[in-house]
């Protein structure tokens, strides 16, 4: 799904999003509080964002908007707030648009989610159910039945049990071989 055009221009905007935000902040911090914790700096931007309106009161809040872990913050003047604070002009000029794009998104993303889980129930039951034609997305003219087509039911041929600790790229991969 991530490879259609359309979301790809959602992903860039909300990568763009968060490259500026972690570029900004560094900038921030090196300027506006070089001799500071990193834990001082985020108090200092959360305060400041604060001050312009936000209803955030946990750096936790923050530091997950830097980490990447939250794609946006669900008020969309906070994209804004925080593009004052750090002064990233690329982002305040589009702060509505960050948030719609992160919003579709998270949207398509629910929605394929609840219609593959009803697909594997369906089929795990024994029931036959024909959902290709279900709209993910109107705008995309997404179906059910794109997203399905690009899955893989793969069968477990053998199982090797392994004593641990090992790491998980040691695991390897599901192999679709053709018969």
């Amino acid at each position: 799904v991530h490879t259609l055009p359309a979301i790809q221009l959602h992903l860039a905007l909300i990568d763009r999003w968060h490259d500026d935000l972690s570029l900004s902040f560094k900038n921030w911090i090196r300027i506006n509080c070089p001799n500071s914790s990193m834990n001082n700096a985020i108090a200092q931007v959360l305060d400041r964002i604060q001050n312009k309106g936000s209803a955030i009161i946990s750096e936790m809040t923050l530091k997950s908007w830097l980490n990447g872990d939250i794609r946006c913050p669900s008020d969309p003047e906070d994209i804004r707030r925080i593009a004052d604070v750090l002064e990233m002009k690329f982002v305040a000029n589009r702060f509505r648009m960050i948030h719609k794009a992160s919003s579709r998104l998270a949207g398509i993303h629910r929605s394929l989610s609840r219609r593959l889980n009803n697909w594997l129930h369906a089929a795990a039951s024994g029931q036959i159910e024909s959902s290709d034609n279900d709209v993910i997305d109107d705008e995309l003219g997404l179906t059910f039945g794109d997203f399905r087509s690009s899955l893989q039911i793969i069968t477990v041929s053998e199982i090797q049990v392994v004593s641990g600790p090992f790491f998980s790229w040691q695991l390897g991969l599901p192999i679709r071989r053709i018969v």
